[in-house]
């Protein structure tokens, strides 16, 4: 096989099927730049297993070394693909891509010789991969299409063909080929929200099945689709497909790939513990020691590769206690709402920057909780502090709108619980100081808040707080 050739070029007459005593050209010019003639033109056949490829107009070149094809006018005459690759070369019919002829890499040549076993690697189906061909089973088949498109590169040049295999979720049962599909698509806090009120009120619960992007996931449910075209086994056609794994456009396919996902994470912390030799370890409440402070300046680790890997990864010593851990939610007559804010003013020894933190519960639930480093520097702990306030606050405030969009408003003022005593009369006082000034927009947030009379900004002492 030649990508460079313009002709078929053949130098022995007795291996061709038809020899025509006519030239289409005199002679041709080869790699070297020498003219070489041409005696006669030819047609010949390869056979394959399914059927035969046909070499038109072959030049008849005694003085050639090497036989040669020209790709080009091979796979159009054929109608068929030729894909290269380390191992050899495949040529498959450019419909159902089937197979019909591979031969092994001599070197640098793709010799075109007898049909040879493709590698593992480049087989079309296996049945330990996607699925497996059963005889039909009677039972409810999943319709299916072929999506095909382009995928250019950053100039607008094409850069390959795609096919994307899609299933018709529409011609799935349920019960039969698909149970639960819930996936969370939403802010994670709206939906431990509506879980609380549904559990503490004995709501009925329903699902709708959002589409979104996956990767493919197992499946749990007995799935069944005809082959589909360009893959049906020539010696069972009939056959039908049982999937092992998730197509796009099943009903179950997010929800496959999100248990998939947490499947693959607690495998993952588990490798991160065998390889830091710490499966058998005492397990920490918290990921990292609290009281100390990273910086720049100080004495560095012996192996910061194996550091910096496992570190980045996940925290080892939280891992092996929290491998079988959720978080719980239980049924509760209360109704408030109460926050609890905290922030580690100047805390960064490296850019001075405080870090604050909350979390909101109802009743005993918790809803939502958050822990970042400020963006700004605090010039004072009660600015820290009051920026948390205000971050508790906003989130508290979309709560309650939440909470009246669900026909569940709330009647009582959120309760923010904070450890400054500033920052608890600055929400409350309506004058401007020089402790203030920097937050101004915060201040004001904070205190239209209050007067509305849907937050109360109360002081607690830091060791009473779960926050931070």
């Amino acid at each position: 096989m030649d990508t460079g050739a313009s002709s078929h070029l053949n130098f022995n007459a007795s291996n061709l099927s038809t020899i025509f005593y006519k030239r289409l050209f005199p002679s041709v010019h080869v790699g070297d730049g020498k003219s070489i003639s041409v005696t006669n033109t030819s047609h010949s056949i390869i056979p394959s297993h399914h059927r035969p490829l046909h070499l038109h107009n072959v030049l008849v070149t005694p003085n050639i070394i090497k036989n040669l094809i020209y790709v080009r006018q091979f796979t159009r005459d054929n109608n068929c693909t030729i894909e290269f690759d380390a191992f050899g070369f495949s040529v498959k019919d450019y419909l159902t891509r089937h197979i019909l002829l591979r031969c092994d890499s001599s070197g640098d040549l793709y010799p075109v010789t007898k049909s040879s076993t493709p590698p593992i690697a480049f087989l079309s189906t296996s049945a330990s991969t996607w699925h497996q061909r059963l005889g039909h089973p009677g039972v409810n088949m999943v319709r299916f299409m072929w999506l095909f498109k382009h995928k250019f590169h950053a100039d607008g040049t094409l850069s390959c063909y795609k096919a994307r295999l899609v299933a018709n979720s529409s011609s799935q049962q349920l019960g039969v080929d698909f149970d639960e599909t819930f996936s969370p698509v939403v802010k994670p806090a709206t939906i431990r929200t509506v879980l609380s009120l549904a559990v503490s009120r004995k709501w009925p619960i329903h699902q709708l099945d959002v589409k979104n992007a996956f990767l493919d996931g197992d499946l749990s449910e007995t799935v069944y689709m005809h082959q589909p075209p360009g893959f049906v086994d020539a010696r069972f056609p009939n056959h039908v497909c049982r999937l092992q794994r998730s197509l796009y456009g099943l009903k179950q396919a997010l929800r496959a790939w999100d248990i998939r996902f947490i499947f693959i994470s607690a495998k993952y912390a588990l490798q991160l513990l065998e390889r830091a030799h710490m499966v058998n370890c005492n397990p920490f409440r918290t990921p990292v020691d609290t009281e100390s402070k990273l910086g720049p300046n100080g004495v560095s680790v012996q192996d910061p590769t194996m550091y910096r890997s496992l570190a980045g990864g996940f925290s080892i010593s939280r891992l092996h206690g929290t491998l079988d851990l959720g978080l719980h939610l239980y049924a509760s007559s209360t109704t408030s709402l109460v926050g609890y804010t905290n922030a580690d003013w100047a805390g960064c020894p490296s850019t001075r920057r405080s870090t604050s933190s909350y979390c909101v519960f109802l009743g005993d639930n918790l809803l939502s909780w958050f822990a970042k480093r400020q963006h700004t520097l605090s010039r004072s702990s009660a600015e820290a502090e009051y920026r948390g306030v205000a971050n508790v606050v906003a989130e508290t405030a979309w709560l309650r709108n939440l909470f009246r969009e669900l026909h569940s408003p709330l009647s009582t003022a959120t309760l923010v619980y904070c450890d400054n005593v500033s920052a608890v009369y600055m929400s409350a006082n309506p004058a401007q100081h020089q402790r203030t000034k920097h937050i101004g927009i915060d201040i004001h947030f904070v205190r239209d808040m209050v007067t509305a009379g849907q937050v109360r900004v109360l002081h607690r002492h830091a060791n009473s707080k779960p926050a931070f």
